[in-house]
């Protein structure tokens, strides 16, 4: 079956919400995230295993 990649823009205060989402779905893997602030996409990358 395909997996599908997703990449979340904006990881402000919702953005939580969305990566459960992807996270529930069985053939998604969220590979990329970025942010405007780059502290803040980095802080979600890690907790999501995102390099």
């Amino acid at each position: 079956m395909k997996k599908y990649k997703f990449a979340l823009i904006g990881c402000g205060r919702i953005s939580y919400k969305h990566i459960n989402a992807i996270n529930k779905i069985e053939n998604a893997k969220l590979a990329a995230v970025c942010d405007i602030k780059e502290e803040r996409a980095k802080k979600k990358g890690e907790e999501n295993n995102i390099s």
